[in-house]
């Protein structure tokens, strides 16, 4: 055809484009932000813990805590033995605890020096007999006892940089004592999209007569940036 001459595409690839862009990408500066306002936000640098969790060896159930010497040979029948204290979560470990008498624990409190062994309160009669508790299954010697530090460690890391904080690491930031939290700052970014055909949803009127297109791309790519 006459005047008619060949454009040459002048195409990217999808790594090249990507390429391009990264070459113009740098971090974001790191901010702080309340706990409560770090909520889809990455972690700017490693958090460590300061405290050690749980500060002392604890109770995996509620029951009460013995030494399983006092249980050993009688395995069989029922078992009974004084009850010398109380223990429950926030409170110090009882000391002093004559050999051969049990603890009531609750689960999270602090187990005694030299007790082994936490056996669960379906195992026993409750203490149903003020100052005593009779116990009727020893399935639990050796057991339910939590070491000291098994959370976390003081000191130790918990949180890695770039961690994106969500309803499962914000109580790990919180029980390392981070408040407020380094976050990097969120980008501002602009999305455009191209096309005569695109109209708005206050111009809908021109889709239902047929003469334009929802311009539904800009959304997308809108909630896309606002997801990663």
């Amino acid at each position: 055809m006459a005047g008619s001459h060949e454009v040459k595409a002048d195409w990217l690839s999808c790594d090249e484009a990507l390429e391009r862009i990264l070459a113009h990408a740098h971090a974001m500066p790191a901010t702080s932000v309340s706990a409560a306002e770090a909520l889809g936000r990455s972690v700017a640098e490693t958090i460590r813990a300061r405290a050690t969790l749980p500060a002392w060896r604890n109770s995996a159930m509620d029951g009460f805590a013995v030494r399983s010497g006092d249980l050993a040979g009688r395995e069989s029948g029922t078992i009974r033995l004084p009850v010398a204290g109380e223990s429950y979560p926030g409170a110090v470990p009882l000391a002093g605890i004559p050999a051969g008498a049990a603890v009531r624990v609750m689960t999270g409190g602090a187990v005694p020096d030299g007790f082994d062994s936490v056996i669960r309160v379906e195992h026993t009669d409750g203490g149903a007999e003020p100052g005593f508790v009779a116990i009727h299954r020893t399935d639990d010697v050796g057991r339910h006892v939590r070491a000291e530090g098994k959370d976390m460690r003081a000191g130790a890391g918990t949180v890695r940089p770039g961690t994106v904080v969500h309803s499962g690491s914000l109580p790990v930031l919180l029980a390392s004592g981070c408040d407020p939290v380094p976050v990097y700052r969120r980008p501002r970014v602009g999305v455009l999209s191209s096309g005569d055909e695109l109209v708005g949803m206050d111009e809908f009127d021109l889709v239902a007569a047929g003469r334009g297109v929802p311009d539904t791309n800009r959304a997308m790519m809108a909630a896309g940036v606002v997801e990663a």
